[in-house]
């Protein structure tokens, strides 16, 4: 499940509606090529991330980290699990995600560029993610 509801299924319905193929530039778009996609980012997520701290610019004094959750609709995620739901979706498990940005981050119109992003499983409290991003940014900087 993708963050706001969708699935990867979902995903490629979406971009009929908002035609994908012509923003891109692109001949075809499928599922195929979508999870494809998907299964590259999430392979080489750490070294995205690396590249994205390596080339923010000069060292941030202040990092920026906001939890949250997104519910599930089916059962068979490795994240969803039963927790504080923000949503206030009773019966529903969840994920728990957390982003990071910096205080110089390129403003986009709902706030910043990520540098960082993770999943937790969804009875994951906030405080449980901190450790995660500060031993990121110890690591990295």
């Amino acid at each position: 499940m993708l963050t706001g509801g969708y699935s990867r299924h979902a995903l490629v319905e979406w971009q009929n509606e908002y035609e994908l193929k012509k923003v891109l530039d692109i001949d075809e778009f499928n599922k195929d090529m979508l999870y494809k996609s998907l299964d590259w980012l999430a392979e080489n997520k750490e070294k995205l991330e690396d590249e994205l701290f390596k080339n923010r610019g000069t060292t941030p004094m202040v990092y920026l980290y906001d939890v949250s959750s997104t519910y599930l609709e089916g059962t068979k995620n490795e994240f969803g699990a039963f927790g504080y739901n923000r949503d206030k979706k009773k019966g529903k498990m969840q994920i728990t995600y957390g982003l990071m940005t910096d205080k110089d981050g390129v403003p986009i119109p709902r706030g910043y560029v990520p540098i960082s992003i993770d999943i937790f499983k969804g009875n994951t409290s906030d405080t449980q993610t901190v450790e995660n991003q500060l031993q990121k940014i110890k690591n990295r900087v």
